[in-house]
Parts: C-alpha cells; structure tokens; sequence
C-alpha cells in the first residue's frame, strides 16, 4: 500500500525587490492535518552551511496564516508579502505538520 505524504510547493522562490506570492500545503492523508508555519532568516557560511536564525529586523514579512487546519486529501493555500531594507534578504517558512494541534513533523 502505498504511503500518503503531505507536500509545500513551490518549495523554492527567489524574487529581486518586493515579494508577494502564495505556496500550497497539500494534505493527501485520509486524516485532517494541522499545520503551523514559522519564518526564519539564514545566511549560508563559506563552506556550505545554513545558519538559520529569527527573521531580521531588516526583513517585513506578512503571512495570511501561521496555523491551520488542512482537510483529508485537500490543500491550503498561504500568501505572503516581504520586503526588506537592503539586499539580499534570505528567509524560509518552515512548515510543521501534525495529526493533532501540537505534535509534528517539521518539512
């Protein structure tokens, strides 16, 4: 049988200026799924590392949404709105999923 996953996409955006877009969560269970969102700003070393870190002051970002519940084999949609005050201004939403509010996977 084969496993049923939940999925972000597009998993990757990279903008020049403003941004202002919108990603989906898919839920392709047979159970409901909660999912709760949390920005954070990174920066990449000299030999290849993520340094993740809170989102900084020079980055606003607006999210509709930083937890929801997504329906059996149905999607959510989130926008987002960022702009920063120099550049580049790198961030990621990490999304984490649950069966119940609380517990998670974090993708």
């Amino acid at each position: 049988m084969p496993a049923a996953a939940q999925s972000v996409r597009p998993v990757i955006v990279e903008y020049r200026g403003r941004a202002e877009s919108t990603f989906e969560v898919k839920n392709d269970t047979l159970f409901p799924l909660y999912v709760t969102l949390e920005a954070r700003s990174f920066s990449i070393t000299e030999t290849g590392q993520a340094v993740f870190r809170p989102v900084d002051p020079g980055i606003r970002l607006r999210i509709s949404a930083m937890s929801f519940r997504v329906p059996p084999r149905q999607s959510y949609r989130v926008s987002y709105e960022a702009d920063a005050d120099s550049l580049p201004a790198w961030f990621v939403i990490y999304s984490t999923f649950a069966r119940t509010p609380g517990d998670g996977v974090n993708i």
